[in-house]
């Protein structure tokens, strides 16, 4: 859009795909992703007296990933799926102001981004041993970088003498963790639980960091219409968000 000596718009587009493939009787595997990206631009420019200011920015954002996933039947009673990911986020701004004429050249550019990528792996495996225990565990791994940072130029003078100013490191990585297991135990037809254990680790920067997760959850009937559930949860999270 232009109005005047301004311009100004904005764009989104997205795209997705899924794919299924039968590799057997007992494998199937099953294919997704998606990109989009979103971005509003303006830029304003005037002159008078020969001189020539001009001031323009924009915002733009956009998500990327891919998962693949293979499940395998190791027995009427044992599923495995073994699931592969990448998954990137990234953000910008940048706002540009200058002023040219009558012997004058000043440029100042100002960029804000931050992003983070992540590419994992986890398998979790299903065993149901009987009709009164239904078994779950697996492991998991996720590789993040994390790429924040700011950066000032300034540019003045005929000659183009310029400042640099840079904020953040170009990437931070860490390495996240996690075993668990747990099982729904049915002791009868009114009462049932589940009791499981995750085990989690958060490597970054030469530290590592774990914790020990606890889960229980149970419900009991007390009659048709009425039951009564209690639950414990412990879990830490290592990743908080940051704006």
């Amino acid at each position: 859009f232009m109005t005047g000596s301004s311009k100004y718009g904005y764009y989104f587009y997205d795209l997705n795909g899924k794919a299924n493939f039968t590799l057997g009787k007992k494998d199937h595997l099953y294919v997704s992703g998606y990109f989009g990206n979103d971005k509003f631009y303006f830029s304003e420019k005037n002159t008078e007296d020969n001189v020539t200011s001009k001031f323009a920015g924009g915002i733009r954002w956009g998500n990327a990933t891919a998962v693949a996933r293979w499940n395998h039947q190791f027995s009427p009673k044992v599923f495995g799926n073994l699931t592969t990911y990448y998954s990137r986020y990234q953000f910008q701004v940048e706002a540009e102001s200058g002023t040219e004429g009558n012997g004058t050249n000043e440029q100042f550019l100002l960029r804000f981004k931050s992003g983070i990528s992540d590419i994992a792996a986890r398998y979790d495996i299903d065993i149901i041993p009987s009709p009164n225990h239904y078994i779950k565990t697996g492991a998991s791994v996720i590789n993040h970088t994390y790429t924040p940072g700011a950066q000032t130029t300034k540019i003045s003078g005929i000659t183009g003498g310029n400042t640099d100013t840079t904020v953040g490191q170009s990437a931070i990585f860490a390495t996240e963790t996690d075993v668990y297991a747990e099982d729904d135990i049915k002791f009868s037809e009114r009462l049932k639980a589940n009791v499981g254990l995750h085990l989690a680790g958060f490597s970054v920067r030469s530290k590592f960091y774990h914790s020990i997760q606890p889960r229980l959850a149970a419900r009991y009937l007390l009659n048709e219409k009425l039951s009564a559930k209690a639950s414990f949860v412990q879990m830490n999270q290592y990743i908080n968000l940051l704006t």
